[in-house]
């Protein structure tokens, strides 16, 4: 849209969002001297960022640095390659079978990530640290600590001081760039929708369009305008025609509508990883009806417990990162046509439902209720046979969120098969199916519940009921697809070429990381590193003329 109408308000940079990715962004233009001005949707500041862990993931850092522990550049870049396009890696390629934009986000990310905590935390934004665990001061292992490509297994997660790790960390660091902007020539309005990007006639885009309180107003970028305004899992229609399956919940805020989308494909923008979400599994039973949840299923609780489908098959490793974990729900058989995991059962016994979680560890142990609680979405039989027929009775019941979905006829049978080998695994303490239980990241969150086991993870399931159920479905931190930016977050065009004055972070944007949840913190590290690199950009950028 070209205007040359008037400005309810001017700055030389104008952020779109209150996110880690938008509040980074502004704070890197205005450390250097920019005036900003922020738009956010809500009637709050901090987005999703607010509720998160508040963890960011970042390779390289000083505090590595400080330890005498070396991050190689090259092998860090093969890990991050590795996961995010496993499609196309080839480590014998020069960009490791990447695109080359592709291949630039990843070394962005690793060259300038230490720089971006680093100033951030010099301005008096950001104080960083590591992410403590407990009693381990680097934190927990990495999610892939067991990839021969990772050659840093503890580390790269960071937070920020105040709080611990846990849900509702991100308001410290969402409070600590609010206080910093504060003190700056940063104004932060609030209940701004915006709704298109205003253009000059060479095409340069120079301000936005916002609806507030039933107006609409225009807002003048002298040099740049920064998104940083969420995904698009609280759009239906968006989820629905590019997520490759169904998702169930989001722990997004809902006014991650997806915005960027629209307001980008107007200018030429191309989109990317439109398919890809940050993932996890919710019951289903527990998200029906709701907005926002407040958590996904992270770190499954137990040692007698597995995952089955329809079908009573086991289809993945149940103590696998919950990103990937989720992954298994979007399996499509091309035998029966269906997406057969669609729904998977959580099944465990009483042991695992009776015995207490240690302390600190409540966060882990759901959805599993605590000791004592019966809520309506767990499922509980005295026999298998019961078992599946209450698990039945309760798709019946959820048959306009499944799409009819019931247990195939041979469940009962294939699932006592599927206990009875999982049983002589745990035995054996080996599990030749999915290797649970041998990586560090699998170790460090199945703190052993009882003695005597070959592997902490696994252990057989008793021969007496009760037995539970609880019906799990795929849901999301939010989605990680959307126009596409190059490693200086600028938007690109089909043509990979910028689109001039228009810059772009955190999950509204294509994720740098593709399908990869590298670690705990891949989600606020991308925001962060790419908003920095962002508002560093936009205040370099010259002034463009207002017609």
């Amino acid at each position: 849209m070209v205007t040359t109408g008037e400005w309810a308000r001017s700055a030389d940079v104008i952020v779109v969002g209150s996110g880690i990715a938008g509040l980074a962004a502004a704070a890197a233009a205005a450390s250097r001297g920019a005036s900003v001005l922020v738009l956010e949707k809500s009637r709050e500041i901090g987005g999703t960022s607010a509720y998160s862990s508040g963890e960011y993931w970042v390779p390289n850092n000083r505090f590595l640095r400080a330890e005498g522990i070396v991050d190689p550049r090259d092998d860090c870049l093969r890990y991050m390659a590795r996961l995010s396009y496993p499609g196309f890696y080839d480590p014998g390629s020069p960009t490791l079978g990447l695109g080359r934009n592709e291949y630039e986000l990843l070394e962005a990310y690793y060259d300038r990530g230490s720089e971006a905590v680093d100033h951030l935390d010099e301005i008096g934004a950001v104080a960083s640290r590591f992410s403590p665990d407990f009693d381990q001061i680097m934190g927990k292992p990495e999610y892939n600590a067991h990839l021969p490509e990772n050659k840093v297994t503890f580390g790269r997660h960071l937070l920020s001081l105040g709080g611990t790790h846990t849900s509702g960390q991100g308001a410290f660091l969402i409070g600590g760039l609010r206080d910093y902007l504060a003190k700056t020539d940063t104004a932060i309005l609030h209940s701004h929708r915006v709704e298109h990007l205003l253009r000059n006639a060479a095409g340069e885009v120079i301000g936005v369009e916002a609806s507030t309180g039933g107006e609409r107003k225009r807002f003048r970028a002298r040099k740049g305008v920064i998104f940083g305004s969420g995904g698009f899992a609280h759009n239906k229609k968006l989820c629905d025609n590019f997520i490759h399956g169904r998702l169930y919940s989001s722990t997004a805020v809902e006014t991650n509508e997806g915005d960027l989308v629209r307001i980008a494909l107007e200018v030429g923008a191309s989109l990317g990883n439109m398919g890809n979400a940050w993932f996890g599994q919710i019951p289903i039973e527990e998200a029906i009806g709701q907005g926002r949840m407040d958590y996904m299923m992270y770190f499954p609780w137990g040692d007698s417990m597995l995952m089955v489908n329809r079908y009573g098959e086991r289809v993945v490793n149940e103590k696998a990162p919950y990103h990937d974990r989720a992954f298994a729900h979007f399996y499509f058989d091309p035998t029966t046509k269906q997406y057969t995991n669609q729904v998977l059962f959580m099944i465990y016994d009483s042991v695992v439902a009776e015995t207490p979680e240690q302390e600190g560890w409540h966060k882990v142990r759901r959805p599993i209720p605590p000791v004592g609680q019966f809520p309506d979405y767990q499922i509980v039989a005295e026999t298998w046979e019961e078992l599946a027929a209450e698990i039945d009775k309760r798709l019946e019941k959820l048959s306009g969120y499944t799409g009819g979905l019931r247990l195939d006829p041979e469940f009962r049978q294939t699932l006592e098969e599927t206990v009875a080998r999982f049983n002589r695994y745990a035995d054996a303490g080996f599990d030749p199916e999915f290797r649970r239980g041998e990586t560090p990241h699998e170790l460090n969150y199945s703190p052993p519940i009882r003695e005597g086991l070959k592997n902490q993870t696994l252990a057989p399931f008793a021969s007496e009921g009760p037995y539970c159920a609880i019906v799990l479905g795929a849901a999301c931190f939010d989605t990680a697809g959307g126009p596409r930016i190059n490693a200086e977050a600028q938007i690109i065009d089909l043509e990979d070429r910028p689109i001039p004055g228009l810059y772009g972070a955190g999950n509204c944007v294509a994720s740098p990381a593709g399908q990869a949840y590298w670690s705990g913190g891949t989600t606020i590290g991308s925001g962060l590193i790419f908003g920095y690199i962002a508002g560093t950009n936009a205040v370099k950028e010259r002034e463009k003329a207002s017609a």
